[in-house]
């Protein structure tokens, strides 16, 4: 079924709940990394919380990851930089965007970085471990008035890095939707708010809008509208420009 089994809201009830960590990782590597720190937490009778982890049955192709204590301390923080286009030789040059993405999504997201590379757009994978953490900080931040130190997603996206988002969730898309209001980019959420399809992996997320070619046709939107607010403001300049009348 589409929405991992009916799952689909389960990501904002791990969001919603206090003193729970709710995480979704992608690789058997941060599996590893968040048990040892729930045991860490269970140790921890002061501010220790219990540990939600939303899986899936679904296989993904394990990938090389770093596994230094840096890489793990951003898997417990929230999320890192799967795939790195920094080093691309044209990348000031191009279209940038930045594909933020969960789980078992990461697939899909991956596969669309491939598909826009071809066409010479970049488009990085920042994979996000922990929706939950990384908006607790976020509003704790918030809530601070500035005062409050600044959150892990700042780090996460640095003011240079803050390209225009594409997210994708087997959730429901509000889990990371409000990661663009928060940087101040343009961003489409794409994500399930339905449940009850039968089929086939690939048929359910081209059904639910959550495939790799839905990436891709969101970065399209995003660019095309990019060109129309410039088109927009471009029109803008030229009227206040004019002399005025007599």
């Amino acid at each position: 079924e589409g929405g991992a089994h009916q799952s689909y809201v389960t990501p904002l009830f791990g969001m919603g709940f206090a003193d729970l960590h709710y995480f979704e990782p992608a690789y058997a590597k941060e599996v590893e990394v968040l048990l040892c720190w729930g045991l860490e937490q269970l140790q921890d009778r002061v501010n220790g919380r219990s540990l939600y982890l939303r899986l899936s049955t679904n296989p993904l192709q394990q990938v090389e990851l770093p596994g230094d204590p840096d890489w793990r301390r951003q898997v417990i923080a929230g999320g890192y930089w799967l795939r790195d286009q920094r080093g691309t030789p044209d990348y000031a040059a191009t279209h940038r965007f930045n594909l933020v993405t969960t789980g078992v999504m990461t697939a899909q997201a991956l596969a669309a970085s491939d598909r826009l590379r071809e066409e010479g757009i970049c488009a990085n994978v920042i994979q996000i471990t922990s929706p939950d953490r990384l908006y607790e900080g976020w509003q704790s931040y918030q809530r601070g008035n500035g005062a409050a130190p600044a959150p892990y997603l700042h780090e996460l996206f640095p003011p240079a890095e803050r390209h225009p988002i594409v997210s994708v969730i087997d959730g429901h898309p509000l889990t990371l939707q409000w990661i663009g209001e928060a940087l101040g980019v343009p961003q489409v959420a794409l994500g399930v708010m339905a449940f009850g399809e039968s089929g086939d992996i690939e048929s359910l997320y081209r059904a639910m809008g959550i495939h790799a070619d839905d990436i891709v046709a969101a970065v399209g939107r995003l660019i095309v509208d990019g060109l129309r607010g410039r088109d927009a403001a471009a029109r803008g300049a030229r009227k206040a420009a004019r002399p005025a009348p007599g």
